[in-house]
């Protein structure tokens, strides 16, 4: 057999193996995909629309620790210490609310910036207030909290539209 034929079959074999090979992949992947990217994609949504409307109230001069002080919230915890939690908490670190811990899943976040992280499989501390920086899956964490804390377990969400209603509120009345 000549080397033309060897480096032929050879490269028959390696174009063969590679499309069952690469339609086997394919294949898994196209099963996974249209549930994981809805799910990732609303995901993303929910986290603009969440970063968006913080930007929003910042812009209008908003100090978040108003919204706490108005409702006595001096001690909180907030669930979530990915980047939405941690821009949540370098906002209330310049003000008069205590963020006694924050709490994680991610077990390799040991703190930020002085904040202890817990697991929230752990026993946790009393607080005035969970504060949730996950949108979209705030009612099973929310569920999963009542049991292992009795205080109010809010949306950071619902935070930031109720402060958005104020102020558009304010504006009509001329504020």
């Amino acid at each position: 057999m000549g080397i033309f034929m060897k480096f032929f079959l050879g490269a028959l074999f390696s174009f063969i193996f590679g499309l069952v090979f690469g339609r086997i992949l394919l294949k898994k992947q196209e099963s996974l995909p249209l549930d994981y990217w809805r799910n990732l994609s609303g995901k993303n949504r929910k986290l603009f629309d969440v970063t968006n409307e913080f930007f929003h109230i910042k812009q209008q001069g908003y100090v978040l620790d108003n919204w706490f002080k108005k409702h006595s919230y001096k001690d909180i915890a907030i669930y979530g210490m990915a980047n939405l939690g941690n821009r949540f908490a370098d906002e209330l670190l310049s003000g008069d609310v205590n963020i006694a811990y924050g709490i994680d899943k991610n077990t390799n976040i040991k703190d930020y910036k002085g904040i202890k992280i817990v697991s929230p499989n752990m026993k946790l501390e009393n607080v005035d207030a969970v504060v949730v920086t996950v949108p979209t899956y705030f009612y099973e964490i929310r569920k999963d909290l009542q049991e292992k804390i009795d205080c109010p377990i809010i949306s950071l969400e619902e935070i930031l539209y109720q402060i958005s209603d104020e102020l558009v509120r304010e504006k009509s009345n001329g504020s």
